[in-house]
């Protein structure tokens, strides 16, 4: 059911317009159901947030079917895990605070901080050509910032949802 749920997500309409989607990746399911949405020109790119995770690629295909999966580009990146599940360091919060003081979206250190710190290294990598559109699809869930001290982040991590 989460993967039925998450393909709506990439068949909202505008969405096609988008030439890159970037998306966290734990377990795989929500990354099925993106590519089984996909279009064919466009690239997923998904950030691993578990660190040695290799199978979940297999873990994907394994639950798509052929005719979701063909003609359909997406990678998974294993190198923004920054140490593991839940792992955190200054780096990650200065990109989450970075990400929250231009749009004003809060994430957590689980999984949305380590997209959007991996969204920061590849745009200023060149991974993205000048003038595409890239959507970052933030998957929720903030809980786990209510374990973190205070001062970490600039915006609010306490008793109420953001």
């Amino acid at each position: 059911m989460g993967m039925l749920g998450t393909q709506e997500i990439v068949e909202i309409p505008g969405v096609e317009s988008y030439d890159t989607v970037l998306a966290a990746c734990g377990t795989g399911t929500m990354a099925a159901g993106l590519i089984a949405g996909l279009q064919p020109h466009q690239q997923l790119t998904l950030v691993s947030v578990l660190k040695n995770n290799f199978s979940v690629k297999d873990e994907i295909k394994a639950l798509l079917l052929e005719h979701e999966i063909n003609n359909k580009r997406f990678d998974i990146r294993f190198d923004f895990h920054l140490g593991g599940y839940a792992k955190k360091n200054e780096l990650l919060f200065m990109a989450m605070n970075d990400f929250f003081s231009n749009h004003h979206i809060p994430t957590d250190f689980v999984y949305t901080g380590k997209l959007v710190y991996a969204f920061y290294h590849l745009m200023n990598g060149g991974a993205f050509e000048r003038g595409s559109k890239v959507l970052l699809i933030h998957s929720g869930g903030l809980q786990g910032n209510r374990s973190l001290c205070n001062n970490e982040l600039i915006f609010d991590t306490g008793g109420l949802p953001l």
